[in-house]
This record gives C-alpha cells, sequence and structure tokens, in this order.
C-alpha cells in the first residue's frame, strides 16, 4: 500500500457536466458532474506504483477539507481505448450526494484532497480459490508412466500426432485408457496449436460422449470468446444445433453487453430481464454441456456450493499468463477423478507480482511452469510438448528460434510472403525517445510507423497473396502506453484508426498477418537500462516473444538496437551495402555500406539494396533502394565484423 500513498495529493478539482476529450463525448447523469483530477504523478508511467493505480484502483476518495470526517467516492472514468488515460490527470464522476452536499456546478475548481482506492476484490478470489482447493494430486501429481499413447502420422486427421495423442488420453481416461492421478499439460510456444487442440478435444468430447461435462477457463475474455466464435459456433451451426443452454458463457456482471460479440450475446449467454449479464444459477449449469468462462468469473460456479466433481474435464488455457492462485480458482471444481488439462507456454511473459516479499518466494511463477519444473525432475509423463508452428513464416520463426534458446520449432505454416517484402525487416529512425515520467515516447518513430502502416495499406497489400485488406490483420506493438497513444492517434489521423495498437502485455494469445515493431528506446538508452531486467522493455526474453510471435507473415521492427539483435547471428551477404535478412534500417554499430554518402551533421545516409528485391515501397513506389538516415553512425569498412566486441 505504501506504493499507493505515492499517489496520494492535493489538487484542484476542474468541474464540468460533459466530457469532452478528443473522440470522446459523455453527458452528464442528472444532478451529477465530471471532474478532471491533475495528479503529481503521472499515472501511465511503468513504475509498479502506477501499474497498480492503473489496474487495480477504479474509485478514488475525496476530502473537500483535510480536517473534515467526510469522504466522498467517485468512480475513476475510462474509456475502451484508453484515450482519457492521459499522462498526469484523471477523470472521475462525481456522485449526486457530493453534489449536493458540497454544493458544487460545472464550471467550479475545487481543492481537494485525493486517495486511491484499492479494489480487493481479485485477491479477495484467489483467497477464496485457494481455501477450495481440494485436490493435492493437482499441485503435486505423483510419479507415473507416461500417460500419452503412441500415435502414427497417416492416423491424424485434423491434428498432428502429439496433439492427437494427448486428445485420445483426454477423451479415454478412465474408459478406454487409465487414467492417471494430476493434470496434463499442453504447452509449447507460440503458433504450435494449444487452443486449436484444446478446441479440438472439447469438440470431440461434445460429440462423442454424452456424459461429458466440460469446463472451459481462460486467462482473458478474449481468449474465451475465441472459442466459441472461431470453434463451437461453426461447429454447431454446421450440425444446426446452435440452442441456448447447450454451450454457457459467463460473464462478468460489470461487462457491457453492447461490447460482447453478437452471436454470443443472443445465444450463449446469460442476460436478465434490463439485457444485462447475470450471475450463472445451478440451473443454468446443469442443462448446459460446456461452460466457457474466465479463471476470475469461475469463481460463481465455485461459490453455487454443488459442482464439485460435476464436470468430466476441466480445461485451463493460458495458464501460463496466471498466478497460481488465480488457477485454482476453477481447479476447486475438480475431485479426484476430474481430468485437468493445462494449455500455455511458460516461456512467455510471466504474471506479475508487486510484493518484493511474494517475488522472493516465486510466486510470479506460474502453475504451468511450476508443473513444468516438478515433471521434469519427477519424470511424471503428464506434458505434452508440441513443436510445429503454424502461424508464421519459416524466415520468422527461424529469426526468432535463434534469437531464443534455439527451441526446436518447425514451421508448418502456409501463409504467403509479401511478394516484394523479406518476412522479417527492421528499420532505423533518427528519432529519440522522450521521457513522461518514466513513460516514453519516440515521436519520429511514431510517425514512421504510421506512415509506412499506410503505405503497406493502401499501396502496396499483395491482395493475390493476402486476400483484401481487413484492419484486424495488422498490428502495433509496443512497450509503453504513451507511444501507444500517440501512433493510434496518428492512424486515426489518417483514417487507419481500425488497426489495433497495443502493449507487449496486451497481446499474448493474439495473431496478426502483419505487425509493427516500436521499441521506442534507442541504443544508448537501452545500454543504460541492461541491467534493469523490467516486463515493460523490449529485450527481455520473455517478453519479447510476445511481438515477435504475433505475426503470421511479416514482421517490421522500429529502432533495431544492438541488444535486439544479440545472440542471433545470421551470416548475411553484403550486396551493394545492404543484409540479405531484409534490413531497411540499421543501428548504429551495425557494418553498413563501403561508401557511405555524406548527409547533413550529425546522421550519415546510407543506400541498403537486398538481394532478394525491393525491400519496402517507399510512398506505393518500387524502389530498388531505399535511403535512410541514421543517426550517429560509424563508418566502417566492406569487411563484415564477426568479433564477440561487436555482437555482445
Amino acid at each position: 500500500m505504501g506504493e499507493i500513498y505515492k499517489f496520494c495529493c492535493s489538487s484542484e478539482l476542474v468541474l464540468s457536466s460533459d466530457l469532452r476529450q478528443e473522440q470522446i463525448y459523455q453527458s452528464a447523469q442528472e444532478g451529477e458532474l465530471f471532474g478532471t483530477l491533475k495528479m503529481n504523478k503521472g499515472l501511465t508511467d511503468n513504475s509498479d506504483a502506477s501499474q497498480i493505480v492503473t489496474k487495480m484502483a477504479h474509485f478514488i476518495l475525496i476530502k473537500f477539507n483535510l480536517s473534515s470526517k467526510v469522504v466522498y467516492q467517485s468512480k475513476i472514468f475510462y474509456d475502451r481505448d484508453n484515450v482519457l488515460q492521459q499522462d498526469d490527470v484523471i477523470f472521475v464522476q462525481i456522485g449526486q450526494k457530493c453534489v449536493q452536499h458540497e454544493k458544487l456546478k460545472a464550471g467550479l475548481k475545487v481543492k481537494v484532497h485525493v486517495q486511491f482506492e484499492v479494489n480487493r476484490v481479485n485477491f479477495c478470489s484467489m483467497h477464496y480459490g485457494v481455501d477450495h482447493f481440494n485436490n493435492i494430486d493437482l499441485a503435486f501429481p505423483p510419479s507415473g508412466e507416461p500417460r500419452f499413447p503412441k500415435v502414427r502420422r497417416d492416423e491424424c486427421i485434423d491434428m498432428n500426432p502429439k496433439q492427437e495423442a494427448a486428445a485420445r488420453y483426454i477423451v479415454g481416461a478412465g474408459t478406454l485408457l487409465p487414467y492417471h492421478p494430476g493434470p496434463t499439460i499442453i504447452s509449447g510456444p507460440f503458433g504450435t496449436g494449444k487452443t486449436h487442440a484444446v478446441a479440438k478435444i472439447v469438440m470431440r468430447l461434445l460429440l462423442q460422449s454424452t456424459s461429458s461435462k466440460i469446463l472451459i477457463a481462460t486467462h482473458t475474455n478474449s481468449a474465451a470468446d475465441w472459442y466459441i466464435t472461431e470453434h463451437l459456433h461453426p461447429l454447431l451451426t454446421r450440425l444446426s444445433a446452435v440452442q441456448r443452454g447447450l454451450v454457457l458463457r459467463i460473464y462478468a456482471t460489470m461487462v457491457d453487453p453492447k461490447r460482447v460479440n453478437k452471436v454470443i450475446r443472443e445465444n450463449y449467454a446469460l442476460l436478465d430481464g434490463e439485457g444485462c449479464f447475470r450471475q450463472p444459477q445451478l440451473a443454468d449449469v446443469g442443462r448446459c454441456r460446456i461452460v466457457i468462462a474466465t479463471l476470475s468469473t469461475a469463481i460463481h460456479l465455485v461459490d453455487l456450493g454443488e459442482l464439485h466433481g460435476r464436470f468430466t474435464h476441466i480445461f485451463i488455457d493460458e495458464a501460463g499468463q496466471a498466478l497460481e492462485a488465480e488457477v485454482m480458482i476453477p481447479l476447486g471444481l475438480a475431485s479426484t477423478a476430474t481430468v485437468v488439462v493445462l494449455a500455455g507456454d511458460h516461456k512467455q511473459m510471466k504474471p506479475k507480482v508487486y510484493s518484493k516479499e511474494c517475488q522472493q518466494r516465486l510466486f510470479q511463477r506460474s502453475m504451468l511452469e511450476r508443473l513444468i519444473i516438478w515433471n521434469r525432475n519427477s519424470k511424471c509423463g503428464f506434458v505434452q510438448s508440441l513443436t510445429f508452428n503454424y502461424r508464421m513464416r519459416p524466415e520468422i520463426l527461424q529469426f526468432i528460434t535463434k534469437f531464443y534458446d534455439g527451441i526446436p520449432l518447425e514451421a508448418r505454416g502456409k501463409n504467403q510472403p509479401h511478394p516484394d517484402l523479406y518476412p522479417v525487416s527492421f528499420y532505423a529512425v533518427s528519432g529519440l525517445e522522450k521521457q513522461i515520467g518514466v513513460s516514453y515516447v519516440n515521436a519520429l518513430e511514431a510517425e514512421t510507423i504510421a506512415i509506412l502502416v499506410k503505405t503497406l495499406v493502401e499501396s502496396s497489400w499483395p491482395t493475390t497473396e493476402w486476400g483484401e485488406f481487413e484492419a484486424s490483420s495488422v498490428a502495433v506493438i509496443t512497450p509503453y502506453n504513451s507511444q501507444v497513444k500517440h501512433i493510434r492517434n496518428l492512424l486515426r489521423q489518417k483514417k487507419l484508426g481500425g488497426i489495433t495498437v497495443e502493449r507487449v502485455q496486451n497481446m499474448q494469445g493474439k495473431q496478426y498477418r502483419v505487425v509493427f515493431i516500436s521499441t521506442v528506446h534507442t541504443r544508448n538508452k537501452l545500454l543504460e537500462e541492461v541491467k534493469e531486467e523490467t516486463t515493460n522493455r523490449i529485450p527481455p526474453r520473455k517478453v519479447s516473444r510476445v511481438p515477435l510471435g504475433r505475426g503470421r507473415a511479416h514482421h517490421l521492427i522500429h529502432e533495431i538496437t544492438e541488444s535486439v539483435i544479440r545472440g542471433w547471428r545470421p551470416r548475411p551477404t553484403l550486396h551493394h551495402g545492404g543484409l540479405s535478412s531484409g534490413v531497411v534500417g540499421i543501428p548504429s554499430r551495425m557494418p553498413y555500406a563501403q561508401q557511405p554518402v555524406t548527409g547533413r551533421p550529425g546522421h550519415t545516409t546510407a543506400i541498403f539494396l537486398s538481394e532478394y528485391g525491393p525491400i519496402f515501397p517507399i510512398l506505393g513506389r518500387r524502389l530498388r533502394f531505399v535511403v535512410v538516415n541514421v543517426m550517429n553512425a560509424v563508418e566502417y569498412s566492406n569487411t563484415y565484423s564477426k568479433s564477440e566486441e561487436f555482437w555482445n
């Protein structure tokens, strides 16, 4: 709580009857007002204190007189696109009671004392989950023989042999095959078909076993919805079996139904008489075959009190992103006969723990990661590791596997490459990052990305290979909130507001055809921070796997630095100063042209030519070379340097 108190302050409350901010306009309800508060510390920085406030503080406590005992609670106003989450300003809703008692009206500026109120619901939910967790074999599985049967490739139809082996055990455990106590784990890096395998297993259970009752719990709402929109609803539509009650999707009651997929809302969700989501009752759960919820909303099922052991199968997806106590919430419904499956990638980002004491006790280690280590040490045989990657081009996969510990992945994707772009491209700009609190913006980098996105979409989108352009197929990923908002604004100005722009932490489990990665920092800044392994920068390995694993056909990385390419040692061929690996721009120390062309002071202009043909069609023109400015460039001879000093 000491971190939260850093944001407690005295401030000026500016009152208004409506909220006008960029494209947001909303009028206050009758008798209420909106208030604008300027904080003494920025709220979009990436410090632990700021993250706690923005994630867990939904209300703010306001005193109009420091010596008074009267305290008012006001709700912090958030919008879906985070447009209102400014650096050091928050917007609050002032309730009718406060307006009347303090005689407030629009246009007034009032001195107030504010304190954030932390929402403890998540802590209470996890405590509740631990209290109701009663199957010790799920936490500490006993040693045993491998449970997965051998499967030949010619026996597989819609899954590979490893996926099929896992499916046969999960479907047949306790009937066709011996039941092994403890969970079954389906692990693997991005794009290896973990969610696909779980969905196929669920559909097989639905069709082949009328006695099965299935719970799917995910870390995020988007992952939970994905099971319905991409798998279950198409299957039920083909079987003409779309009916309310067969599949049940549970939402938190605070979720706005208007923001939920229409198909899910009308066919699978629980709504009350006013059109709002409601909590499930025993009758709702009793008549359905499949229940889908997030880890947090699964507490409503546990709270019903009579569902322990009722589910024959429990699937936990995105298990590598969740705290162990969060995973225990739905596992409180499992009996000793329940088949429990955990799916996820323990080598991506870990769940965030802010307490120093908890970090020392490894509370940030997910159940998935701990069980994989347990399996390795105890030889339990309950982990199925997937290695076939179906998401991305072989060139992208090759780069990532060399970058990360040589993960043995085999490319099986069928995504067509861009006819002109090499699948992994690097682009250097001469902009510098600007610090806002401990958040950063690189304006020139953001402008360059906006131009390149517009160019790709309007002038060089290959409809033959990729089909018609859809905004959902392109994403921009960056580590910082301030850079996210700046890029979003630039894309809106270019009428490309539908393109996804998100932080690294919000991109796990998602995939796009083209991904732009904005690292924000320049080389010098990253070298200053090389000892600070925070989750907010691109370079740490578990963070880097997220943006690099999202694209299927093309990655374009801005401000490539030595720390980004550390460990990746390609053997490029110098060809008129160009690298065959698709480098459009280069870091300051990378060897480049034999005879750089002199640019303006402080910069060096270099010409790059790829042996694969045109690297990037600038502003719609299909050029055979690209001219870029590289800040603080150092001249190199035409001899390619392979020294450890250069790479390290």
